[in-house]
């Protein structure tokens, strides 16, 4: 039996369909979107005339043998709490990537290194747009310096965005709870929607203040990069939303989100939102020395739609994952596998990237 198929686990969802769609048009008939409705899997698969195929599979149970024994890639578009299934593909030899934003996931998956070593194969998690793409850009700064002091991680999100369902439900669930993060080697907790800092996104976008957000970057690259300050922030193309989720988190009614029904009642309230424009765009700035000079890097990328710009990103790490046979064994996130240069060439079509010196762009 072949080891060759490429299996997008939720890939009938927002992100995955067009992770299978990309995937597809160059191995059409090796990608498979599974999920734990066959209907809607196999719905998709006839839209696609066939070039994607379809499967029933929940994650929660470790599929047959015969599954592995076929398999060569799975993407993971789904959030999970159990890493029993990231180990089971690790332990057939084949290969992971996930473009999960929960750091407490990826922190269990990351003690699978020694397993995907002895395996022979790889897994690479963050490996979406955030985190992903924007793991990739603060690596890329952190390079040009050589001393970084602290880099901060911002996103300024258009409201019209098609937003998948899944990251509304992670957003709203977020906001909800506080979060741990590491601050100059102690651990301090943070508040969602806190701590805001105005930020710069360029000409095109303005300056907004944005807020503290527990993605989980500024976590996993604290671990990859050893920087000692890092925070990512989050905010909306909508002044007066983003004062009203700061006011919810700093009067503490945020804890009504943790009602059940609330919580359903503002995931869909989000959902609905379609105001302001349709676009995401990141700034990460970089302080610390170049030379014996205090530098300033910035970086701006900035596209217009979320979900795509996801969906590219994992289905170029993917693609890597499936055709190339070198790769180093273990568990990595994609800055430590992937440079930006590559990475914004691979995204043109979808991602403007912009990098500037002490307020002076450079090529």
């Amino acid at each position: 039996m072949m080891k060759d198929d490429i299996v997008v686990v939720g890939g009938y969802g927002r992100v995955g369909r067009i992770i299978c769609e990309e995937l597809a048009n160059r191995w059409p008939g090796k990608v498979v979107a599974a999920g734990r409705s066959l209907e809607k899997s196999q719905r998709y698969s006839l839209e696609t005339s066939g070039k994607v195929k379809s499967m029933q599979l929940d994650v929660r149970d470790i599929p047959e043998p015969g599954f592995f024994e076929r398999t060569r890639l799975v993407i993971m578009c789904l959030d999970q709490t159990d890493i029993s299934f990231v180990r089971a593909c690790l332990e057939s030899g084949t290969r992971y990537a996930d473009i999960s934003a929960d750091d407490e996931f990826l922190q269990k998956v990351e003690t699978l290194q020694a397993l995907a070593q002895r395996s022979r194969t790889a897994a690479w998690l963050s490996v979406g747009l955030s985190p992903g793409l924007t793991n990739v850009m603060a690596a890329h700064a952190h390079h040009m310096m050589d001393r970084t002091e602290r880099v901060d991680i911002s996103m300024l999100s258009g409201l019209r965005d098609s937003h998948g369902k899944g990251a509304i439900e992670w957003t709203v669930d977020n906001l909800a709870r506080p979060f741990r993060h590491t601050f100059e080697g102690k651990q301090v907790i943070r508040h969602n929607f806190s701590d805001g800092r105005t930020i710069d996104f360029g000409q095109a976008f303005g300056r907004w203040k944005a807020y503290r957000f527990n993605f989980s970057d500024q976590h996993s690259l604290g671990r990859t990069s050893g920087i000692a300050n890092i925070s990512t922030r989050l905010c909306f193309d909508s002044r007066l939303l983003n004062q009203s989720l700061f006011a919810l988190q700093a009067t503490g009614l945020n804890r009504l989100l943790r009602n059940k029904t609330v919580r359903n009642a503002t995931v869909g309230l989000f959902a609905r939102i379609k105001m302001g424009r349709e676009f995401i765009a990141v700034k990460v700035d970089a302080y610390g020395l170049r030379g014996d000079k205090e530098a300033h890097v910035e970086l701006f990328g900035s596209g217009e739609n979320e979900a795509v710009i996801t969906g590219k990103a994992a289905a170029y790490a993917g693609s890597r994952l499936y055709c190339e046979a070198n790769l180093p064994d273990g568990v990595y996130h994609l800055e430590q596998q992937e440079k930006l240069g590559n990475l914004a060439s691979a995204l043109r079509e979808w991602v403007s990237i912009q990098t500037a010196v002490n307020g002076r762009f450079v090529e």
